[in-house]
């Protein structure tokens, strides 16, 4: 009698086990067959990041005919056959897009195919500011800038103040001070460009306090200078001429502060040249007088601009003869 309640004959046994053999290796032909196509969903996570390269290519196969899977995959138009790289992943073989650089983007999509960047943009390094300096070499990423200054934005005088907030980018300064150089006497120019940085000025005066002195001395400068003299086409004083300068004179050593600039100028009669070297002649003998009578030379300056800054008409006598002239500008 058969000790096994499950199975009434031997037959029935052996029927059994038969079925059952019949039915495990169908399920594993089965298995086999499918396995041979599996897509990346299939795969694990580690093998698909290794194989998908962009989300319109993610397919990947696991192959063991290598001439097969080159076959699939030109039949999904994913790849050609010069765009892809077979790799050795232990007992298998996976069809690997070509990715130069290693950043996750296929060389075909890169646009940046030998440098790493992410796919959001286009497989090139960010450019976060967008001043045309990727972020890997931009020092200054978040702020837009010019390539000259590493991606930062410039800095003429090299200050540490960028020029956008440096109130003086042509000269080196302080942040405290707004980027611009010190203001010794508070005047509002800086002692880069202050004639006078220790005293307080005006702009007319480039940083200089106004000429202070009485109203005789004022129209000696002003009035009486216009009424020197020269010889007719020459630089030489005529002999009233020196009892003005000799009045300057006396002003120059009363306020041994002040400077004198001497400027000649000339009608337009005569060659534009010749009027520049006579305007500059005569400027220099009314120089060359004040030196002789003491005054330092560091104190005075002349020059000469000809028939270029005319104050009246050329086309009268009179005019003419208002443009002759030579002035005197006192100052600190």
């Amino acid at each position: 009698m058969n000790s096994n309640p499950l199975f009434t004959t031997d037959r029935d046994r052996n029927d059994f086990f038969i079925a059952l053999l019949v039915l495990l290796f169908f399920g594993w032909l089965m298995y086999w067959l499918g396995f041979r196509n599996n897509t990346v969903a299939d795969l694990t996570k580690e093998t698909a990041a290794l194989v998908s390269t962009d989300a319109t290519d993610e397919y990947a196969f696991l192959n063991r005919d290598e001439e097969e899977a080159n076959m699939v995959v030109k039949d999904r138009k994913i790849i050609e056959d010069d765009e892809v790289r077979v790799v050795n992943d232990t007992m298998n073989k996976i069809i690997k897009f070509v990715d130069t650089d290693k950043d996750g983007v296929a060389d075909k999509r890169d646009e940046c195919p030998t440098v790493a960047g992410p796919r959001i943009n286009n497989g090139c390094p960010m450019d976060s500011d967008g001043d045309g300096v990727t972020d890997d070499r931009d020092e200054c990423p978040q702020l837009k800038g010019v390539a000259g200054n590493k991606g930062c934005p410039s800095d003429k005088d090299n200050d540490g103040i960028y020029d956008a907030d440096d109130k003086c980018p042509r000269y080196a300064g302080t942040k405290e001070n707004n980027g611009c150089p010190p203001d010794t006497d508070g005047d509002g120019f800086h002692d880069k460009i202050d004639r006078c940085p220790d005293k307080a000025g005006t702009e007319a005066r480039k940083g200089c306090p106004e000429v202070v002195m009485e109203e005789a001395e004022r129209k000696v400068i002003a009035e009486e200078i216009r009424n020197l003299e020269f010889e007719t086409g020459n630089a030489v004083l005529k002999g009233r001429s020196t009892s003005i300068l000799d009045k300057v004179v006396q002003i120059m050593e009363k306020y041994p502060d002040y400077k004198l600039d001497i400027i000649g100028h000339t009608d337009n009669v005569g060659k534009a040249v010749d009027n520049i070297r006579l305007s500059q002649q005569r400027a220099k003998a009314c120089y060359d007088y004040l030196v002789s009578k003491g005054i330092t030379n560091r104190r005075l300056a002349s020059k000469g601009f000809g028939d270029r800054k005319p104050i009246d008409t050329n086309e009268t006598a009179e005019g003419r003869q208002n443009n002759r002239r030579v002035e005197f500008d006192l100052h600190y």
